[in-house]
């Protein structure tokens, strides 16, 4: 019987000596466990917060995007009603320069035929004219069909500084036209013959 007792304190010692720790290694792994969940659902918060930070980044860029677009197309369009209005000046002005010279050119004729005066000096001046009203309507030719792949160039500089000489050059032209029809118009109205001096009509308005 009293055997019985002290085997029976033995395993109550062992099993009180023994309990705390498999308490504590249980504690311990459920302390685990639960940090690990808590950790995770930190984690996946964390990912869906960055998701949607990452999608209002899309927004705001693709917002960005367009509203420079747009504004780009604005500058665009803006550049080219300008222009256009600016070529149908000229072009304006070029038809009007054509008529005067070509009424020029038929009173030195007539004047040539009528008389014998010595109208080489003139007619130079008014082929001179001819010949720049020709290099300049090619040019404003040439800049009309540049004006599109200008304002869309990659390299809009480079692209507007050849469209700023050619108008640069169309401008110069049709002042030194407008100057040699205004000398020959002197010249015949200064010869004082017998018929009716032609009056220069045009001054080119290069803007």
């Amino acid at each position: 019987m009293s055997v019985m007792r002290k085997v029976t304190a033995i395993l109550s010692l062992f099993v009180l000596l023994t309990l705390p720790s498999t308490v504590y290694a249980e504690g311990n792994t459920v302390k685990t466990s639960v940090t690990t969940k808590i950790q995770e659902r930190i984690e996946a918060r964390e990912e869906q917060l960055q998701q949607i930070r990452d999608r209002l980044e899309a927004r705001v860029q693709t917002r960005t995007a367009t509203r420079e677009a747009r504004l780009n197309q604005l500058k665009q369009n803006l550049i080219k009603k300008y222009y256009s209005n600016m070529s149908q000046r000229l072009w304006a002005t070029i038809s009007r320069l054509e008529t005067l010279i070509q009424r020029i050119d038929a009173r030195v004729m007539i004047l040539e035929d009528s008389s014998d005066l010595d109208l080489t000096s003139q007619k130079s001046d008014v082929v001179k004219a001819e010949s720049l009203l020709s290099d300049t309507k090619a040019l404003l030719t040439s800049s009309d069909g540049m004006i599109e792949s200008v304002v869309t160039s990659n390299n809009p500089k480079d692209a507007y500084s050849i469209l700023r000489s050619n108008i640069s050059d169309i401008k110069n032209n049709l002042k030194q036209i407008h100057l040699l029809l205004v000398k020959v118009l002197g010249d015949l109205a200064g010869l004082r013959v017998g018929t009716q001096a032609v009056t220069p009509t045009v001054t080119p308005s290069a803007t």
